[in-house]
């Protein structure tokens, strides 16, 4: 299970490459989806919503994520009100839709939220079921995102081109915070590095009459 690394700002479980686990001679970079699939392992993906950040109402107060990317979150989100497209919708749909994903794990605390779930997931089955598009059929030449390669069969045109403008690495609402992202070879990546738990470490420090160690 891994939490909040495959959404609309953070698509590392599948895009980002490491080593694979040490042994003398290993060249070999692959992303932790491939891993996990190589291993055997079933790969269970939570959070596509990230907390709550991409969200109308916004994060919870206590969210762990930066200024720069709850700034960028609110961008998405009135992208998509331009459009007259639910922002929550989209990225229930975008994470459902990656097919190196088997599960993704959704929070729902209402009927209402369990309708919009299902019909995210009825979007994906009803593409899958209509469409006999090859992946090079699929593909967008001017795609710069590796994720928007497989959304043609799934999204509606203005979802796409939305979609396409919140992913764009250079002008999109998340440039400044990709820009920031690279890997030990300087390779551009499409995911912001994100120490879950030393930020949630950071944040309860902040609090007065808190002791927290450093093991917690």
């Amino acid at each position: 299970l891994t939490y909040g690394h495959f959404n609309l700002h953070d698509t590392s479980l599948v895009n980002r490459t490491f080593v694979t686990p040490p042994r003398e001679g290993d060249t070999e970079k692959i992303s932790y989806a491939s891993y996990c699939e190589q291993q055997g392992m079933t790969l269970l993906s939570a959070a596509p919503l990230s907390m709550g950040i991409l969200t109308p109402q916004g994060p919870p107060e206590w969210h762990p994520a930066s200024a720069d990317l709850k700034e960028a979150c609110r961008s998405v989100v009135q992208l998509c009100q331009e459009h007259q497209l639910d922002v929550t919708f989209l990225a229930t749909v975008f994470a459902l839709a990656e097919p190196r994903i088997p599960c993704t794990i959704l929070g729902m605390k209402d009927i209402a939220e369990i309708q919009a779930a299902q019909r995210a997931a009825q979007r994906i089955e009803d593409a899958t079921e209509s469409t006999h598009q090859t992946d090079d059929q699929c593909m967008d030449t001017n795609d710069s995102h590796p994720s928007l390669r497989r959304l043609k069969a799934v999204l509606t045109d203005t979802e796409y081109l939305v979609t396409k403008q919140i992913l764009d690495p250079t002008n999109g609402p998340f440039a400044k915070v990709w820009s920031t992202a690279s890997n030990s070879d300087g390779e551009s990546q499409f995911y912001k590095d994100w120490d879950g738990i030393a930020a949630v470490r950071d944040f309860w420090k902040q609090l007065p009459d808190v002791n927290v160690t450093e093991w917690q």
